[in-house]
C-alpha cells in the first residue's frame, strides 16, 4: 500500500512537498526522504511526534535509542517502526521536529491512504513541490541580530572606554566654584593634626 503526505511549514505559506512512501517503510526512510528533498545536513538530530487531530504532541519516534546499552528500553526509534504502526487512516498527522533546539517542524498529513503505485519507482518520493524550504538551523542568525539590535543603541561617542555613557560638561565650568570647594585649606596642617607627619615610614608607628 502507498500512503501519500503532505509536509507544511508554519514559516511560509507558499511552501509544501508531498511524499509517496509504502506503508511498510519505516520512519527513518520517510526521515531520510525529507532530509534529501530539503538538501538537510543529515547529521542534525531529528524526531517525529505522533498527534492528535489538533496537531497536539504524543509519541517521539527519535532517530536513536537514547536508553543505556544492556537496559530495557521504550523508545520507539526510527529504524524498528514502520509507517502503518501508527498512521492508519486519511488525515493522520506527524509533527517532524527538523530543528531540536530551535524546536522548528514540519507539519505531516496523510491526504491519501491508498495512492496508486507506479512501477520501477523508486519508493519513497516527492511527488509534488512548491516554494523553498525554511533553513534547517537558525540559532545563529537569531543570535546575530538580537547582538546587532543591542549595540544599536549605542555609538562609539556615546560611550566611553568604561562603557560608561558621557556627560556634557559646560566649558566655563569651575569645580572650586561651581561644587562650592574651599582652595584655602592647607592639607599639610590637617595631616599633622591627626598625628601623621606626611612620611610613609612614620605611618606604621603611627597605625
Amino acid at each position: 500500500m502507498i500512503y501519500k503526505f503532505r509536509l507544511i511549514s508554519d514559516e511560509s505559506d507558499d511552501f509544501f512537498r508531498d511524499f509517496e512512501i509504502r506503508d511498510t517503510q519505516t520512519f527513518y526512510d520517510f526521515h531520510s526522504a525529507i532530509q534529501q528533498e530539503m538538501d538537510y545536513d543529515p547529521s542534525q538530530v531529528a524526531s517525529f511526534f505522533t498527534t492528535d487531530s489538533k496537531w497536539k504532541r504524543k509519541k517521539e519516534i527519535t532517530m536513536f535509542d537514547p536508553s543505556e546499552e544492556g537496559t530495557r528500553s521504550k523508545s520507539l526509534v526510527m529504524d524498528k517502526v514502520k509507517l502503518s504502526d501508527f498512521i492508519k487512516t486519511r488525515k493522520d498527522k506527524l509533527v517532524y521536529v527538523f530543528d531540536m533546539l530551535s524546536d522548528r517542524s514540519f507539519f505531516i498529513e496523510l491526504i491519501d491512504g491508498d495512492a496508486a503505485e507506479n512501477k520501477g519507482v523508486a519508493y519513497p518520493v516527492c511527488t509534488d513541490s512548491n516554494g523553498n524550504p525554511p533553513e534547517q538551523i537558525v540559532m545563529e542568525d537569531k543570535m546575530a541580530k538580537k547582538n546587532d539590535y543591542a549595540f544599536s543603541d549605542f555609538t562609539n561617542d556615546e560611550v566611553d572606554e568604561e562603557g560608561e555613557e558621557e556627560e556634557d560638561v559646560p566649558e566655563d565650568f569651575d569645580p572650586n566654584s561651581d561644587l562650592g570647594l574651599d582652595t584655602d585649606i592647607n592639607l599639610d596642617d590637617d595631616f599633622e593634626d591627626d598625628g601623621y607627619s606626611g612620611n610613609f615610614d612614620d605611618y606604621y608607628d603611627y597605625r
